[in-house]
């Protein structure tokens, strides 16, 4: 009678966690990933990394000398040169930081438009660090104006996953917590089940870890991939914030393991 209960017990323990894990990832998700104003908040770090630069400028650099016309090797090292001082223009990070929440908006559903780069500050901005370079060039862009699309914000339409995570968090804790209550309340040996859901909190704290940090910081960037660089550095932009969420479910898991030893009644 008592294996069948343990082994009732150890079952519904096990859906449960999968539930758990549902519940946790999506909880994450909408902190992060769907969380609006995250990559806005980060623009600083964003813009501070080479590799994001380097895109941008690229990018930049070939739309502004088409629109101009002047497509010389000169002049689009002159326009990169420049738009590396531009960059460090408060006013223009704030037209990125504005650029990416309408990435993220884009991302979650809210806004479908282009998203692009331009206006009056940014041409000054730039015609500014292109006076001393080339001022014919810089008198071009002052008076051209200039609208140009950002790379890698041509991102997935994901507003019903968005608008399902927080449902599909909900019923995912509900059915966790009454499948592991009910394992708990069945089982005859109930610091086994305690400790066995210990070790799967440490495994979804590993896996979380996995996605949110060790995917953007080390597996991305060694990837044959153009984007590669750029994704992780967004990935770990978005991903900060919920770094605390999966050390708490490791030192969670720690804590079931460690209890039976002080209940020996368990």
């Amino acid at each position: 009678m008592k294996q069948a209960r343990d082994a009732v017990a150890w079952i519904a323990m096990n859906i449960g966690m999968v539930f758990a894990l549902v519940g946790i990832f999506s909880f994450l998700a909408t902190q992060s990933i769907f969380q609006q104003g995250t990559l806005a908040n980060s623009a600083k770090t964003i813009m501070a990394s080479s590799a994001v630069r380097a895109d941008i400028s690229n990018a930049i650099t070939s739309s502004i000398t088409n629109t101009l016309g002047t497509t010389s090797p000169q002049s689009a090292n002159e326009v990169n040169l420049a738009l590396q001082k531009t960059f460090e223009n408060a006013s223009v990070q704030n037209i990125f930081a504005n650029a990416l929440s309408e990435a993220q908006s884009h991302l979650n559903g809210a806004s479908l438009g282009p998203i692009t780069i331009g206006g009056p500050t940014f041409q000054n901005t730039l015609a500014s660090s292109l006076q001393p370079i080339d001022p014919s060039l810089a008198s071009l862009v002052q008076k051209t104006p200039l609208v140009i699309n950002i790379p890698g914000t041509s991102l997935p339409n994901l507003g019903i996953i968005k608008r399902a995570l927080p449902r599909v968090e909900r019923d995912a804790f509900v059915g966790a917590g009454l499948l592991l209550g009910f394992a708990f309340i069945i089982a005859a040996k109930r610091r086994h089940v305690i400790e066995a859901i210990g070790w799967r909190l440490i495994a979804i704290s590993f896996f979380n870890a996995f996605v949110f940090f060790i995917l953007p910081q080390w597996i991305i960037p060694m990837l044959a991939i153009s984007w590669g660089p750029v994704a992780s550095i967004v990935l770990k932009a978005i991903g900060g914030p919920v770094i605390a969420t999966y050390i708490t479910i490791f030192v969670t898991g720690i804590g079931c393991i460690s209890l039976p030893r002080f209940i020996p009644f368990l």
